[in-house]
């Protein structure tokens, strides 16, 4: 696990989203044209109950197959174990969707509200989603979570494209293989403000 750390905060009634913590993804070890898109990540939990994720990158028409994804070996009981929330640039428009998944194979679909994040500020037009997982739906598809103060697990999150215009980044460095290998991983930590 390499030593970049993110600081996940605890709010209250999804205010202050604007002002938490971001993760920017700037680690782009195999690109030689210079094409690395701006992206950032953000999560928090909601009044001890929900998690929170926005994934966002500054990309003009990106390709069908785009994505932004976060990995967060967030399970208890099960550290090899991981929550990918993924966003992707599904024909003009982001779709997100939230899974649990082990040894490279997804076991469960997360419900919870995802919705797609895009739109245009002084930085440039950006794609994305968010989702909010309720930490009961999370436990029902993986097995206890992390979620007190304090706690903290390995996590990275990614930018990604095989097409157009191929690059691979992440916010802590990361193993490309295979792709969101335990070695790649950050350090996710939970505080109490």
């Amino acid at each position: 696990m390499n030593s970049k750390s993110y600081t996940v905060c605890r709010i209250r009634d999804g205010l202050g989203l604007d002002a938490l913590p971001v993760a920017k993804i700037t680690e782009y070890p195999l690109e030689e044209r210079d094409y690395r898109p701006f992206a950032q990540c953000q999560i928090c939990v909601n009044n001890e109950t929900e998690l929170l994720a926005r994934l966002w990158a500054f990309e003009v028409s990106p390709p069908p197959d785009s994505e932004l994804r976060a990995v967060l070996h967030l399970f208890r009981d099960k550290p090899e174990r991981a929550l990918h929330i993924i966003a992707r640039a599904e024909d003009g428009l982001p779709t997100v969707r939230a899974v649990v998944v082990e040894n490279d194979a997804p076991i469960a679909e997360v419900r919870g509200e995802c919705r797609d994040h895009s739109g245009e500020d002084l930085q440039g037009i950006y794609w994305g989603g968010e989702v909010t997982l309720h930490k009961d739906a999370l436990e029902q598809a993986g097995g206890p979570v992390l979620f007190a103060p304090g706690e903290g697990f390995p996590g990275n999150f990614y930018k990604t494209c095989d097409s157009r215009t191929p690059h691979y980044g992440s916010w802590s460095p990361a193993g490309w293989e295979p792709p969101y290998a335990a070695d790649g991983m950050g350090r996710i930590q939970y505080v109490s403000y």
